[in-house]
């Protein structure tokens, strides 16, 4: 991990249904799946190279757990970016 860069934080939240999975597979494992019954957290990362420099993006899908008060702080904690999915 020393020759990291830059690291950011992605996470995803929004109503259930609204996306956010599908959003957050598109985005961190570059793939599209329509239909997701995830019931748990899901946590991914990808490497990117801009500007000559090496990029961690790590991307946190909260499945609508934010709706429990004892677990959005985690999640957001640090973000760079908070990608709000409704429909």
């Amino acid at each position: 991990m020393g020759d990291i860069d830059t690291h950011l934080k992605f996470v995803f939240i929004g109503a259930p249904n609204s996306g956010k999975t599908a959003l957050f597979n598109r985005m961190s494992l570059d793939k599209f799946q329509p239909e997701n019954n995830f019931m748990c957290s899901d946590y991914a990362f990808s490497i990117i190279n801009y500007d000559a420099k090496k990029i961690k993006i790590v991307y946190w899908d909260t499945v609508s757990q934010e709706k429990f008060t004892s677990n959005p702080p985690k999640y957001y904690r640090d973000a760079n970016a908070l990608f709000l999915c409704c429909d």
